[in-house]
C-alpha cells in the first residue's frame, strides 16, 4: 500500500453499528500500522438469537454408533441461558440435563453475546438399515412450552406468538425451483392445528452496487430523522426513492417530482443499516444508517 491518506471502515456485524462509521489514517511511508484508531460495535436493539446447527462426524455404519456434533452460538445481543433438544442418543459429551425415552435436553451455562460451543453425541443406528437409508425424516419439532398468550377477545395484539429459524437448502436445489412446506400445531393432547402451505420460490439474488460518491451526496449520514439527497446537476433527475433494508425488503417507497435534490423522512423506521435507490435512467444505490 502506498503512503498518504486512507478511510478505513469495518465490515458490517449484524444487529451492530459502529461507532465511528469510519476513520481516517495517514501514513507518510509504507509498513506503517496504525493501532488507535479503533471502532466500538454498539447494539440496534434487544436481540435474542441462538444459532444451533448438527452435522454427523462420519459416515453411518448399521448396527453401529455413529457421531454428531451439535454446535451452538449465541448470534444475538443478550446473554441467553440456551436449552437444547435433540432426539434418541447413546452418550454425550455433555451430560444432558433431562432423559426421556423420546427426547434429550440440554441447559448450558450462561453464553455471552457470541459465545459459542460443540456438544459430540452418539447415537446408534438400527440392525439393518441398507445402506443409502435416510436417517432423519425432514421434519423439523420445536416444543415450546408454557404458552401463556392473552385470548385474542382480550387482547387481539398480544394474542399472536411466531417462531424464527434458519434452514440450510439442499445442494441441488436450482433458481426456479419452489419448496412447499406446513406446520402442524399441537395443543396439549388435542388434534393439531394445520396450517395454510407456504410456498417459498429460488431466484436468483441481486447483487447491490454502490454509487461512486463524487455523483451523490447524502447528508446527514447516520441520521435519525430526515436525510437530503443531492445528484450532480450532470446526473440524471430522480423521480422515485425506495429503500431496502439488508435483507433486501422494502421497506418505504416515495413519489417525488423529478429533481436532482430531495429530502426524505426516515424517522419511521428502526436502527439499522438501509440501501437507498434512486430511480433514474442509471438506477443509483447508496447506503445509509438510522440511529
Amino acid at each position: 500500500m502506498d503512503s498518504g491518506n486512507f478511510e478505513v471502515a469495518p465490515d458490517y456485524v449484524n444487529l451492530f453499528n459502529p461507532v465511528p462509521l469510519t476513520h481516517t489514517g495517514n501514513f507518510s511511508a509504507i509498513q506503517q500500522i496504525d493501532s488507535l484508531n479503533d471502532f466500538a460495535f454498539q447494539p440496534t436493539g434487544t436481540f435474542n438469537d441462538l444459532c444451533i446447527s448438527i452435522s454427523p462426524l462420519g459416515n453411518f455404519r448399521s448396527g453401529f454408533n455413529a457421531n454428531y456434533a451439535l454446535n451452538y452460538s449465541n448470534l444475538g445481543k443478550t446473554t441467553l441461558i440456551p436449552t437444547i433438544n435433540n432426539v434418541t442418543f447413546v452418550s454425550a459429551s455433555i451430560t444432558p440435563t433431562t432423559i426421556t425415552p423420546d427426547s434429550v435436553v440440554f441447559i448450558l451455562s450462561t453464553m455471552s453475546p457470541f459465545q459459542n460451543g460443540q456438544i459430540t453425541i452418539t447415537v446408534n443406528v438400527n440392525t439393518g438399515l441398507p445402506i443409502g437409508t435416510l436417517i432423519n425424516s425432514g421434519t423439523m419439532i420445536l416444543p415450546i412450552d408454557n404458552i401463556l398468550l392473552p385470548d385474542s377477545n382480550i387482547n387481539e395484539p398480544l394474542s399472536h406468538g411466531f417462531v424464527r429459524y434458519r434452514i440450510k437448502p439442499k445442494s441441488t436445489v436450482a433458481v426456479g425451483d419452489s419448496i412447499q412446506n406446513y406446520a402442524a400445531i399441537y395443543f396439549d393432547y388435542n388434534y393439531p392445528v394445520i396450517t395454510n402451505k407456504t410456498v417459498t420460490k429460488i431466484i436468483q439474488p441481486t447483487g447491490v452496487q454502490e454509487v461512486p460518491q463524487g455523483n451523490i451526496s447524502i447528508f446527514p449520514n447516520p441520521t435519525n430523522s430526515k436525510v437530503t439527497i443531492r445528484l450532480t446537476e450532470t446526473a440524471e433527475k430522480v423521480s422515485s426513492v425506495n429503500i431496502f433494508n439488508i435483507f433486501g425488503q422494502e421497506v418505504k417507497a416515495i413519489k417525488i417530482l423529478p429533481t436532482h435534490t430531495a429530502e426524505i423522512d426516515i424517522s419511521d423506521l428502526s436502527q439499522g443499516v438501509y440501501f437507498i435507490k434512486l430511480n433514474n435512467n442509471n438506477q443509483l444505490i447508496s447506503k445509509i444508517v438510522k440511529y
